[in-house]
């Protein structure tokens, strides 16, 4: 059996596990044959009702025989337990878009159950307690051949950059090393403020510096290329504490400690060392993290390199730096430190119950926009786990289903045609998602530009605030309403497909039970007819 993803991967197998649970429940308990005792009862009483009183026995042997056929073998190929399901044969195929030297490809990796890489591994709770899961037949064909189209038609949809979920880790992701954090604070207090200051009181401009191509934002992040080669400003300012992370050199650092013993070892670079050297600058550092050690943002960073080496932004460090640039902008603390002039370890930081209250609504603001940026990409993670909690509600309920509806042909076809639609909303999803990528790289001009610079763009608003809080709107939609829309319609094909239903068991099987009843008549009368023309 095939699933689309990990999560699915266990919902699925729990769903079976509950559901032969619930048939075997039924079974001791003699529920599935009251569908039965119902066919029985009811033509009973059908035919006492019969005009003809004469041939009671006939009529209800006419309507019952077909009907007890049907509900036969809807018990037996839908609802009976038959075949052998094992765990090591469910597998989850998650097709991702892997970037590479030639754009981004189709990349399908299996996970096999308990081995799908993923901290659901880990979970104990789902214990099958030695149970061997078994499928109804008809259940084992319809299920393989729904995922299977499903996820095919999810892989013909091109690969492209996943605008989205790029912009969203880079502008909700926080430095999560607590000593790089703090490093970087002190860097905020001790270099950025003071050269910006003194930059917003000279007022240079970009030219002085022959900085044509910087853009105005370039002084508000603490990378500023102003700030950096700028004799008043980074190689003017020094860390006003001892930094682990650079060593005490007594050439630079004596005006802070005589001597490396009161320094502890620790050494007080200037700004611009402190950022630009190689490895142990902060700079390095950082970048160092967000590719490498963090949790979230890793994932995407290579996604996020192709991407601007296909849009032409290169070399490296230009679009390190760019992606740099965007995380520290939208971090929220780092904006409280810039707009405070005030570090974090500080005393100050909440002397003034004004500043507490001014503080207080800013992190207001901060989350309400925080949840604005990520509603879009919520709902995108969300849905898939939505539709594998779905499918493993109706596996499970496939034989209450069914018994409910009196072995019913019409209620299996609409189950399967329910089902199926169930299945293929991970092709719907994946096209919400293709419209919302596209949408965006369109609206923001990112094909042939900076990607960084739409990030930046949209996570701070400007003049794409309006499209963007539109396409977060049209995309949360049409993860809702899509799927919402298709079933309805496949239910409702189902329906009326199920009136195939009354054809086997309603006056269909009437028509063929009086056509049965009459033929004994009708061959007597054709035997008698025939003695007659041989006397003559």
């Amino acid at each position: 059996m095939i699933v689309n993803d990990a999560f699915e991967l266990y919902t699925t197998v729990m769903g079976w596990h509950i559901n032969n649970g619930l048939f075997t429940l039924m079974m001791g308990t003699g529920i599935i044959l009251i569908p039965f005792a119902f066919i029985i009862g009811g033509n009973i009483i059908d035919a006492r009702n019969n005009r003809d009183k004469d041939d009671i026995g006939v009529s209800f042997f006419n309507k019952t025989e077909m009907q007890l056929y049907v509900a036969f073998f809807v018990l037996l190929l839908c609802v009976n337990p038959m075949i052998n399901l094992s765990v090591s044969n469910v597998r989850a195929m998650d097709t991702t878009c892997s970037p590479g030297d030639g754009g981004s490809t189709p990349d399908v990796e299996q996970n096999d159950y308990g081995n799908t890489g993923t901290t659901y591994d880990q979970v104990q709770e789902l214990d099958l307690g030695g149970d061997t899961i078994k499928i109804p037949v008809l259940w084992y064909v319809w299920d393989y051949v729904a995922s299977s189209l499903s996820l095919s038609a999810k892989s013909a949809l091109p690969c492209q950059t996943d605008i989205r979920r790029i912009s969203t880790a880079a502008t909700t992701s926080r430095i999560e090393n607590p000593d790089l954090a703090d490093e970087f604070g002190m860097f905020m207090r001790d270099c950025w403020r003071p050269s910006f200051n003194r930059y917003l009181r000279e007022k240079p401009g970009l030219a002085t510096h022959g900085m044509g191509t910087t853009t105005p934002d370039d002084v508000k992040w603490a990378g500023s290329q102003i700030f950096l080669a700028g004799q008043p400003y980074y190689r003017h300012f020094r860390a006003e504490e001892g930094l682990s992370s650079f060593p005490y050199v007594a050439s630079r650092d004596e005006a802070k400690a005589t001597n490396a013993t009161l320094s502890d070892g620790k050494g007080f670079p200037f700004c611009d060392e402190w950022w630009e050297s190689p490895y142990n600058g902060l700079r390095d550092r950082l970048v160092r993290h967000f590719r490498v050690e963090h949790s979230d943002l890793a994932e995407f960073w290579p996604e996020y390199v192709q991407a601007q080496i296909d849009n032409g932004v290169t070399p490296r460090p230009t679009y390190d730096d760019m992606l740099l640039q965007t995380i520290l902008m939208s971090d929220h603390d780092t904006v409280r430190m810039q707009q405070s002039n005030r570090y974090p370890r500080d005393e100050s930081w909440g002397d003034v119950a004004s500043d507490a209250a001014q503080r207080g609504v800013a992190v207001v603001a901060d989350a309400s926009s925080l949840g604005d940026r990520s509603k879009a990409l919520m709902t995108q993670t969300a849905a898939p786990m939505l539709r594998a909690i779905l499918l493993m509600v109706i596996t499970f309920l496939i034989p209450i289903l069914l018994i409910a509806s009196g072995y019913s042909v019409g209620a299996v076809v609409t189950l399967m045609l329910i089902k199926f639609s169930v299945y293929f909303w991970a092709f719907l999803f994946a096209v919400a998602a293709w419209v919302d990528n596209y949408l965006l790289a369109a609206w923001s001009g990112v094909v042939g530009g900076d990607l960084s610079r739409w990030i930046l763009v949209s996570s701070n608003g400007g003049k794409m605030d309006m499209a963007v809080s539109a396409l977060n709107f049209i995309t949360r939609w049409m993860h809702i309403l899509l799927p919402i829309i298709f079933t309805s319609l496949m239910g409702a094909v189902g329906a009326k497909a199920g009136g195939f239903d009354g054809t086997l068991t309603g006056p269909g099987a009437r028509e063929a039970g009086n056509a049965a009843e009459s033929a004994p008549k009708d061959a007597n009368r054709v035997v008698g007819s025939a003695g007659k023309v041989g006397g003559k």
